[in-house]
């Protein structure tokens, strides 16, 4: 489960074109706890229906969306300069993968615009990846954390 995760990112982000995996467009995280500035907003992520997408856009970049599905409302747009770390597994640790990157977006419920530094982390535990996820917009400084799982 953990090489086709990796996989599939590393394919979306390089423009990979394997028959096995041409299909792949899009594969997105149900986000179960949220957090803005270490304020909770975990019932808001539930009841939003929130997910952390990544996909191909428009333009063939890769991208990622904040996306609260229930209302329609996101924060969207390319990613840049990925760096990857891969950790294999220990007796005290899962084994998982990091990816740091720019994240260049624009959200659709304020029209305002940026870019934030962003590390994630997919966790690889039995059939199940769990991700994390810290988002810091680099104009204000907010700081956003994600926990969540890869939907199948």
């Amino acid at each position: 489960m953990k090489i086709v995760i990796s996989f599939l990112f590393i394919n979306l982000l390089i423009g990979f074109s394997s028959p096995v995996f041409s299909q792949i467009e899009e594969f997105s995280f149900k986000i179960t706890n949220y957090e803005i500035d270490e304020i909770n907003y975990d019932e808001i992520a539930l009841n939003g229906d929130l997910a952390l997408s990544f996909y191909k856009c428009e333009n063939g970049t890769f991208c990622m969306s904040n996306f609260f599905r229930k209302n329609n409302t996101q924060s969207y747009g390319g990613i840049y300069g990925v760096k990857q770390t891969h950790y294999d597994e220990t007796s005290k640790s899962y084994a998982h993968d990091e990816y740091r990157f720019t994240w260049k977006f624009f959200n659709t419920y304020d029209s305002n615009r940026g870019e934030a530094a962003v590390t994630l982390n997919y966790i690889y535990i039995g059939n199940t990846v769990k991700m994390t996820a810290e988002i810091v917009d680099l104009s204000t400084n907010e700081v956003l954390l994600f926990k969540g799982y890869l939907e199948k």
